[in-house]
């Protein structure tokens, strides 16, 4: 059996190159500076569910006094939420700094890729086992983008420095949280049910992760999206 996080690392690692490519098309793009607003209002979708998200799965844990795994996860995911408090104001501030109004993100439009992303936890959390957020956070924390990521896309975009805080932060952040979700699922006392929900859980995160790039990469830009 692989230590700590690692057959996570291992199954994820099956179907993330699918995700590797999905997001260097999208950054790729030759258009990238005037779609970069359209990522953000996407990663501002997602991001708007992280704590309600780690809420819902908190609250379920402690409904399960009686089970281990619930116990141990509910310690987590109470330092998780702390952590993920005002991340999506981070990126209202990125979008202020493109020049836009930040109110355009507050009233999203309704990305079934995000529903499917979000919904997916939910109905898993509250129907089967809490423990299946693990997979998600996995996927969304545990290969932080490089740390000049924000420097880079700056320089080649031309778009201000502080329109990229947020990516530069996770950039940062990311890596001790990974290493926290490693430490957290070598010590769960997972049966092989529970290890293969949060399994499925990563893969269709990777999944909706897959079509929600694509969606951007397809999309049309209105002529007024980029910086004003």
């Amino acid at each position: 059996m692989i230590a700590g996080g690692g057959w996570l690392r291992a199954e994820i690692d099956l179907a993330f190159p699918a995700l590797r490519d999905a997001t260097a098309r999208f950054w790729a793009l030759p258009d990238l500076r005037e779609r970069y607003p359209l990522y953000l209002a996407a990663l501002h979708g997602t991001v708007l569910a992280t704590v309600p998200l780690i809420e819902a799965a908190l609250a379920e844990s402690l409904r399960r006094p009686a089970d281990p795994v619930a116990r141990s996860l509910a310690g987590y995911l109470a330092t998780q939420r702390e952590q993920e408090l005002g991340h999506d104001e981070w990126l209202l501030d990125d979008y202020a700094a493109l020049g836009r109004d930040p109110a355009e993100l507050l009233e999203p439009d309704p990305w079934p890729d995000i529903a499917v992303l979000v919904g997916a936890q939910y109905y898993w959390i509250l129907h089967v086992h809490p423990v299946a957020l693990l997979g998600h956070i996995a996927v969304l924390e545990q290969r932080p983008p490089p740390p000049d990521v924000a420097e880079r896309l700056a320089a080649r975009t031309e778009l201000p420095p502080a329109a990229f805080r947020t990516l530069a932060a996770h950039a940062e952040l990311d890596a001790g949280h990974g290493a926290a979700l490693d430490a957290l699922l070598g010590v769960l006392p997972l049966d092989e049910r529970r290890r293969s929900l949060v399994g499925i859980s990563a893969l269709q995160t990777v999944t909706s992760l897959v079509a929600l790039f694509a969606r951007l990469v397809a999309a049309a830009v209105p002529a007024d999206l980029g910086t004003r």
